[in-house]
């Protein structure tokens, strides 16, 4: 019984450390590209043995690019 309460104490601290986190812009806008089905399954196939998304690696991409380029975004992708 004892344990039962240390379980449930601490489960209620990791959900109120979650309610701390800043909180992200939600995403609004997708980019539709056309690639050839291959090239598309390797990269997201590369992806997950990195343990990444193919989303993530792409805004980070066009985050790094416009740093790069001069765009006036703070936050692009």
């Amino acid at each position: 019984m004892y344990i039962h309460c240390i379980f449930i104490i601490q489960g209620f601290s990791f959900v109120t450390d979650q309610k701390k986190k800043k909180k992200k812009k939600k995403k609004d806008s997708q980019l539709i590209i056309r690639l050839h089905k291959e090239v598309r399954d390797d990269f997201v196939e590369l992806c997950d043995e990195l343990d990444t998304s193919a989303a993530r690696e792409i805004r980070r991409f066009i985050g790094e690019f416009m740093k790069k380029n001069g765009s006036k975004q703070d936050d692009a992708a």
